[in-house]
């Protein structure tokens, strides 16, 4: 039984139904909302979720609804811009959630190859929750109206990629809640993990991944999961437990980049470029007390990088921005909590004094790079090590159904054949039909 929470459009407040069943269809969850709101025509109701219609004839279990999800209502025909909904609103249901973290029925001979498998995984996406998890969890991928912010918003076609997701109006659709013209998509995410409440939001972690493929971990050459892959031309992937590590040791060898657009980041440990990770939430795997010193090296780094010096005086460290870059006198001015008074050289950071500078030793560490990963094992840990460099870079392919040719610019491994008569769904890197196996595999890589 589920507690599930109904809005219907220009109502402030939602309705808690309880004692939903699993086994009800989507009818039967209208008849019981009508027995609450009795104002409401059965015939008229219709039920958004995750940005789709759902059908009379759907069942609950097939839906992706969890306890305490909220539904929206319509007491009126949606509305629809023909021009661009290509959804079957009658067909199998595929919410924003399925997309990323279901794999949905096997087929028969996909059946067979689990049987043999140690183990059996459901791809997920991952979210920081903040409160009140404070940790990584899986999580939930949910669209309301850009405009308006309510979730009474149904898309035109499900995102395929993570710039759809994070990237503002790039999914269009229309906004059913009255009054609202609003026809373009926002995407959010929510901790999969305790209920939520309409403006609880997590920040998705999309470097996280199930470890469908079973791949060893770049360091510890164990399989675990989940894992992180870095966004690398081989994709290389590590155990959350060994990149934890990782962080921990450049951390304290103060071995992050800052970089211009990212921040102060980490590459992959293999030394790959175009490595870095893009989110840094991700380090807060640190824990909290490690993650405070992220954020401190974080700003300390910016400030010398931008032409500022840190008071030398043990206990202080405040930041400070010369007045003048000639002048090699600074003080630290004492304001409230903030600076202790100390006078330094700006050149050498030890006491202020006339003339030339005394040489003093560079304490820093000197090794380029003190995280060392083996190469054999880091060919071993490849997300994608089945698929020929030649497979990736080909730009041209043929539909597996009609032959077609299909140019690929990017995006996800989803394709969708140009042909208007076809139509084929398929997958780039297989060259089959789009299945849940791929779903798993390739959905959001952008790379391979």
């Amino acid at each position: 039984m589920l507690k599930v929470f109904v809005k219907l459009t220009g109502q402030n407040s939602a309705v808690l139904l309880e004692n939903v069943n699993k086994s009800w269809t989507v009818l039967d969850l209208k008849r019981h909302i009508v027995d609450q709101y009795k104002y409401v025509n059965l015939e008229n109701l219709k039920l958004i979720f995750s940005g789709r219609e759902l059908s009379d004839k759907l069942v609950i279990e097939d839906c992706d609804i969890d306890e305490n999800t909220t539904l929206f209502g319509v007491c009126r025909p949606l509305a629809v811009d023909v021009s661009t909904t290509s959804i079957d609103q009658e067909g199998a249901f595929t919410s924003l959630h399925s997309h990323i973290d279901d794999l949905g029925d096997h087929d028969e001979e996909q059946a067979e190859e689990s049987k043999g498998a140690s183990w059996c995984l459901t791809p997920q996406v991952y979210v920081y929750c903040g409160m009140p998890c404070k940790s990584i969890q899986s999580g939930k991928l949910r669209v309301c109206c850009s405009q308006c912010k309510q979730g009474s918003f149904t898309v035109h076609q499900d995102p395929t990629c993570w710039e759809d997701v994070l990237l503002a109006g790039a999914i269009k659709g229309t906004c059913q809640t009255e009054g609202c013209h609003g026809n373009t998509s926002e995407f959010y995410f929510k901790c999969g993990n305790h209920p939520t409440s309409d403006d609880e939001t997590a920040v998705v972690l999309q470097h996280i991944k199930t470890n469908t493929r079973q791949v060893v971990c770049l360091t510890c050459a164990d399989v675990r999961n989940p894992v992180l892959v870095f966004p690398c031309r081989d994709r290389h992937t590590i155990c959350l437990e060994c990149f934890h590590e990782y962080c921990l040791t450049q951390l304290n060898d103060r071995q992050f980049v800052q970089h211009d657009e990212l921040g102060y980041t980490l590459p992959c440990p293999s030394g790959c470029e175009n490595s870095y990770i893009v989110e840094i939430h991700h380090f807060k795997v640190l824990g909290e007390a490690q993650y405070q010193r992220y954020k401190q090296f974080a700003a300390e780094e910016c400030l010398l990088r931008n032409g500022g010096v840190m008071c030398p005086t043990p206990g202080c460290g405040a930041g400070i921005f010369p007045a003048d870059d000639q002048i090699r006198r600074v003080e630290c001015v004492q304001q409230g909590n903030h600076g202790c008074g100390a006078v330094f050289c700006k050149d050498c950071h030890g006491a202020y004094h006339q003339g030339t500078c005394h040489p003093t030793p560079d304490t820093r560490p000197t090794h380029d790079r003190s995280y060392r990963v083996d190469s054999i094992r880091a060919e071993q840990a490849r997300w994608e090590r089945q698929q020929s460099e030649e497979t990736i870079e080909k730009t041209t392919k043929p539909c597996p159904k009609c032959k077609t040719p299909t140019e690929k610019d990017g995006g996800c491994m989803h394709m969708t054949c140009s042909r208007p008569q076809c139509k084929f769904d398929w997958c780039w890197l297989c060259q089959i039909e789009w299945n849940p196996k791929c779903i798993a595999d390739h959905w959001f890589d952008v790379n391979g």
